[in-house]
């Protein structure tokens, strides 16, 4: 991610300018023998550059901070983020920890202030004039998303529920608080009439809890003896370097290690970290004693259920194929820490330039029974369309038995495990799901105010017109199970695409493509193209028959969800939508109404001959560079130009008989020859 990028992400999750009384009175209050002194920064105002900064604002602040606070001049030193990008602030303040001696260098899992030097005024990011917050020069949406880009990392890398950043000028001070709904930034605090503020922010940080810092206090140290330390390492697989940490769940203590998935892109959002965590209380009944962990935080409205919950109603409904919860809670539900953000509180204040709705996130923790795969391990494209098989009748079954859509039907929330042998697909990430006939907007303050899925595989519709207006459906859920059988398609399985610039741009144009619309995130003009030409662009280049088959059953259906607008009028620009046939009524009225549609086509694809061909069914990724898992706004791709010539002849002989016979519920080969007839389910 770019600087500019990350600038992109943080906008629009900004509240601004907090007067400094206001921001310390709310966010470090305490008691400061901090005096109105203008010489503490009066040598920062004659500095000639951007270097000279560090060392004076380092002197200014040395008897202020000791001994609490140690600050390190970090300017020279950059570390890799979360992505391995090298960042890194120009200094850096450490908290004294007992019998640990403070970084030298920048060291981001124990930094606790983040401090940017700029020496022109013009590289501000705020306070462009009027009522506007965000200036919008390259410069200043340089510094936002540097700034950006270093909170980040310090919130993935280190257990936090906020943070504080400061971004200095010769003149002035910016303090900011950062959270999961954004970041509230502070009015300039001029160096010499209001300098005792920055004095009185950092005597009061050094004095403050370690929860005012920011410091998640649920996570604790491991408590363990060596022998139960050595037992516990060999369970999570954890080597003799990885840190082991006591994390509370409710009222229980779980044992976990590193990460084995971080989804961290930017300050803001729900964060998700998953661990594989030990129970002490389950081994000592001789219980299975791993578990799955996982840390979030949640959209929080009054009625909003929480996933353990949804887990639960999902069990006992009977629904197959979604993890199985063993606990799960918000952390600190009494709320008397910062484990519910704070940023969206403040939106409505008169001082604040950016009125845009925020929501409020919880954190919370939630443990399941371990799926120890996912579908990118599969080691053939058989078994990875089983597991979007059985993840689709997951989403099918929790419709039908528990009212239940998902919504974030995405690559990374289909995961698998082998029970006696047979593989097992599951749907997993149900904490974004909806009641179905659910209005939990009852409130301005509990809306949505932001799409819900992964914007790889989320339905066009929803993001070819942006905003709130759209209801989510089952049927999107639908498409995105669609789109992740392209995505297998096209990235795990042999095809005759072309070299690796060719299927990179398929690639961007179909799961990345971004642009702006009403001044909003928008995409998936490609997909809808996609599916106008019946994926002329990739599916009659396959290998893999069965596949592409399935494929081009699915399709038809999902270009009937966009009808193609046909000129009648050349001239006036007038566009009419063509009724549709009685067969296509038939197929949508199919697609809409019956919730084992997609499940039973998978099946039946799954039935055919083909499957078995080493050279076509072996999983193997295509490398491609360079590739971003979130919108690109600077990737304006259009829609490709595509016809029929394009493919060879033979490969147009078999597209249109595959059809044919695919509608007659006939088996087929690759050059369009019947195999076998079967009557295949819906067709």
């Amino acid at each position: 991610m770019t600087k500019l990028e990350a600038a992109s992400e943080i906008s629009g999750h900004i509240v601004g300018p907090m007067p400094i009384e206001k921001f310390l009175a709310k966010f470090m209050p305490g008691t400061s023998t901090a005096t109105e002194d203008k010489s503490t920064f009066k040598k920062l105002r004659h500095v000639t550059d951007e270097e000279q900064m560090y060392s004076r604002w380092i002197d200014a602040l040395n008897d202020v901070c000791k001994p609490e606070i140690v600050l390190r001049d970090t300017h020279d030193d950059r570390v890799p983020n979360q992505d391995d990008q090298k960042i890194g602030p120009d200094v850096t303040a450490y908290c004294l920890r007992s019998n640990e001696t403070v970084p030298e260098c920048c060291d981001l899992g124990r930094a606790e202030i983040l401090m940017e030097f700029k020496f022109n005024n013009a590289d501000d990011p705020f306070c462009g004039g009027g009522h506007v917050l965000e200036r919008n020069t390259v410069a200043a949406k340089e510094t936002l998303g540097q700034i950006t880009m270093s909170a980040t990392a310090q919130l993935a890398l280190q257990f936090r529920t906020h943070a504080f950043s400061l971004l200095v000028f010769p003149h002035y001070t910016r303090i900011l608080r950062w959270d999961r709904a954004g970041v509230v930034v502070s009015a300039k605090i001029n160096h010499q009439d209001k300098g005792h503020f920055i004095t009185t922010f950092f005597e009061r940080f050094g004095q403050a809890s370690p929860s005012v810092r920011g410091v998640d206090t649920t996570v604790l140290p491991h408590g363990l003896n060596a022998d139960e330390e050595e037992k516990v390492r060999a369970l999570l697989n954890a080597n003799s370097d990885t840190v082991l940490r006591k994390v509370l769940v409710g009222r229980q203590y779980f044992i976990i290690g590193d990460a084995t998935f971080i989804s961290a892109s930017c300050a803001f959002g729900r964060a998700t970290r998953c661990y594989r965590a030990y129970d002490p209380a389950a081994a000592k009944k001789g219980l299975p004693c791993v578990f799955i962990l996982k840390d979030s935080w949640r959209i929080w409205t009054l009625t909003r259920p929480t996933e353990y919950e949804i887990l639960k109603r999902l069990e006992h409904k009977g629904v197959e194929n979604v993890p199985v919860a063993v606990c799960g809670s918000d952390v600190d539900p009494a709320e008397e820490t910062d484990h519910k953000t704070r940023t969206q509180d403040l939106v409505r204040e008169d001082w604040n330039r950016h009125k845009f709705p925020l929501r409020a996130l919880r954190h919370f923790r939630l443990v399941t029974h371990e799926l120890d795969m996912h579908i990118q391990d599969c080691t053939t494209v058989q078994d990875a369309v089983i597991v979007v098989k059985d993840a689709s009748i997951a989403h099918q079954q929790a419709y039908d038995k528990a009212k239940v859509v998902h919504r974030d039907v995405s690559w990374a929330n289909i995961m698998a495990k082998r029970i006696n042998g047979i593989l097992r697909g599951y749907l997993i990430d149900w904490d974004m799901c909806k009641l179905i006939g659910d209005d939990e907007a009852l409130e301005e303050g509990d809306q949505v105010v932001e799409r819900t899925g992964t914007w790889f595989f989320i339905a066009a519709r929803l993001i070819n017109t942006p905003g709130p207006t759209l209801v989510q459906t089952r049927v999107d859920d639908v498409e995105s199970f669609f789109h992740i059988l392209v995505y297998l398609a096209s990235m795990y399985t042999s095809h005759t695409l072309g070299s690796t610039e060719e299927l990179t741009t398929f690639h961007h144009s179909y799961f990345l493509q971004s642009y702006k619309k009403d001044g909003k995130d928008a995409g998936g003009k490609y997909k809808i193209a996609f599916m106008h030409t019946q994926g002329l662009d990739l599916l009659p280049k396959l290998d893999n028959t069965p596949l592409r088959y399935l494929l081009l059953l699915l399709v038809d259906a999902m270009a009937l969800r966009y009808p193609k607008p046909v000129e009648v009028n050349p001239l006036r620009k007038r566009k009419n939508v063509p009724e549709l046939s009685n067969d296509d009524k038939e197929l949508l009225h199919e697609l809409d109404n019956n919730s084992s549609w997609l499940s039973d086509r998978i099946a039946d694809a799954l039935q055919l001959d083909g499957w078995e061909t080493a050279d076509t069914n072996a999983m193997k990724l295509h490398k491609l560079p360079n590739l971003e898992n979130k919108p690109n706004d600077r990737y304006k791709a259009s829609a490709t130009t595509l016809a029929m010539s394009h493919i060879s002849a033979s490969e147009q002989k078999y597209r249109a008989v595959m059809v044919k016979k695919a509608e007659e519920g006939k088996k087929v080969d690759r050059d369009g020859h019947t195999t076998k007839k079967r009557k295949l389910r819906g067709s």
